[in-house]
């Protein structure tokens, strides 16, 4: 590392755990009487990083609105204090709303809460994912989530033959339940 006459290589590697080693090394200008310093530097491997996102409510009725958080973590689940990566929100369920496209900042030091941002509004079993836009590898969800149908809303009536002449009596006549999600 040091290209300076006489001052040889002095660096060090130290694995700290998978995923992350700390590099060590000297650095000598203006010698004899110049200044020496050592310096030690945290490196990590993307390799494992994921984000975990909570918050969401479960179970819940169609129509809940929810607080969401996501936290960028590495491959031993620590918390990535300097992520700044722009993430984009998914579900599996096609009328659901999302918070929008979000970058972090250096203030977010790895985690952010997006209150009053996610309602879903299908019933069944969903997910809320996050992805990190420039490396999709980087992505975590809540999954699981329950989500049962809001109060009846309206009624919707079907009879077959779908025209019956007046006096005629029909055999099929079938009433579904709707929430207001349909």
């Amino acid at each position: 590392v040091c290209s300076y006459p006489g001052c040889g290589p002095k660096t060090a590697i130290v694995l700290s755990r998978p995923g992350v080693a700390i590099v060590a090394w000297n650095d000598v200008r203006n010698p004899p009487e110049g200044n020496r310093d050592i310096y030690m530097q945290r490196i990590r491997s993307t390799d494992g990083d994921h984000f975990v996102v909570t918050g969401i409510a479960d179970p819940q009725v169609a129509g809940t609105i929810s607080d969401v958080t996501v936290e960028a973590v590495d491959a031993s689940g620590d918390r990535i204090l300097n992520y700044q990566g722009t993430i984009n929100f998914t579900s599996n369920d096609p009328k659901a709303i999302l918070p929008v496209d979000y970058a972090f900042v250096t203030d977010d030091g790895g985690i952010h809460t997006f209150s009053s941002a996610v309602i879903l509004k299908s019933a069944g079993e969903r997910y809320v994912r996050a992805t990190d836009l420039a490396d999709s590898s980087i992505s975590g969800e809540m999954s699981a989530i329950t989500v049962m149908p809001a109060p009846v809303d309206h009624l919707g009536f079907a009879c077959a033959p779908p025209t019956v002449t007046a006096g005629e009596v029909s055999t099929y006549f079938l009433v579904s339940r709707y929430d207001q999600y349909g």
